[in-house]
């Protein structure tokens, strides 16, 4: 069984409170301590004071995600604000992993991330989400 949370902050204390306050959302909805979050941050944001947040209460759980122009979730969309998406499995594994460099490099990027994702998966992997640089490469 897959159990999802999703949480989401406008705090204005500041974006590490605003992270931290996402992800305890998120994993309360999810029902305890999430495998992996997805996280979408509004540029406004920044980035490494949420990611701080997040990592303070969940050192150990990995986490990817993009920043964003507005997030859209199940419980309505906003602008300037962290979204956190907590998922829980007792059947799936999650892994995170990068292909850098990927500006001008799509395909040396595309396959250092398959790379990167064969060496940390502890079986098989049947599917991924990617989130590319849609900025600065073509992420066809």
């Amino acid at each position: 069984m897959i159990k999802s949370g999703v949480g989401i902050s406008t705090n204005t204390n500041g974006a590490h409170d605003a992270g931290l306050e996402a992800a305890n959302r998120a994993a309360e909805e999810a029902g305890g301590k999430p495998d992996v979050f997805i996280v979408l941050s509004s540029i406004a944001m920044k980035h490494p004071e949420v990611l701080s947040g997040i990592q303070e209460a969940y050192p150990d759980v990995p986490l990817v995600g993009c920043s964003t122009a507005g997030e859209i979730t199940n419980k309505g969309s906003s602008r300037e604000s962290v979204v956190a998406m907590a998922l829980r499995s007792d059947q799936m594994q999650f892994t995170v992993g990068c292909g850098l460099p990927v500006k001008g490099n799509e395909r040396a990027a595309g396959h250092a991330l398959a790379e990167d994702i064969k060496s940390r998966a502890p079986s098989e992997v049947t599917s991924m989400i990617i989130f590319s640089d849609v900025l600065g490469a073509n992420g066809t």
